[in-house]
């Protein structure tokens, strides 16, 4: 009896269409984990590892362990725990490559923000799926506790609590030198809030 063709035998336009089907629930770590099970998988489907493509972002996922100046215990195991919000999936994700950083926020999204160990304690975003880092020139600013954090294009954003209706907000794009701060003023009288950048200067 003829043993069962594998993976191996699927001709690239079909191992294309299951990698299209995973990213479109999100699913990246299956789209990973597809790519390795075997030589023309891997070269059918694109490496996400190089490239800032869409199709690999974690848009779905949260990270549902607290970020407290790296204190959480999975954390230091480098095993965060993340769910897919759009399927209820979760896993707990080991990320290695932390053990050189400081996570100091993870976004909605997924991504991890995270400081060099090292001086000047660089920023840097990356993507815990695939690996892709994105780095930034100016160094984290130390000693400001756990912010609420967005990347927005190529500019990281950073909220700190400092008062009832006062944000610290911080910003920084990848080729810039050091963050902007300034005081963020939010209307809490209505339920979407809005704010205003009423102040800034040179951090």
């Amino acid at each position: 009896m003829a043993e069962p063709a594998g993976w191996s035998a699927l001709p690239s336009d079909l191992l294309n269409r299951v990698a299209d089907r995973l990213l479109a629930t999100n699913d990246v770590d299956y789209y990973m984990d597809l790519r390795t099970v075997c030589s023309p998988s891997s070269r059918a489907t694109d490496d996400p590892k190089n490239i800032p493509d869409p199709r690999f972002r974690p848009s779905q996922w949260i990270v549902i362990d607290e970020v407290i100046r790296t204190t959480c215990i999975n954390f230091q195991r480098h095993t965060p725990l993340l769910v897919n919000t759009a399927t209820g999936r979760a896993l707990r994700e080991y990320l290695p490559m932390l053990r050189n950083y400081y996570v100091i926020a993870t976004t909605h999204g997924s991504f991890f923000v995270l400081a060099d160990r090292k001086p000047p304690r660089a920023a840097c975003v990356l993507n815990p799926f695939t690996g892709y880092l994105v780095r930034f020139a100016a160094p984290m600013v130390p000693d400001m506790g756990a912010p609420a954090a967005a990347l927005v294009g190529s500019t990281l954003v950073l909220i700190y609590d400092e008062y009832v209706q006062c944000t610290w907000l911080i910003l920084a794009a990848d080729v810039s030198l050091s963050f902007r701060t300034g005081i963020l003023t939010v209307d809490v009288s209505t339920s979407l809030g809005t704010g205003m950048l009423i102040r800034s200067r040179a951090s």
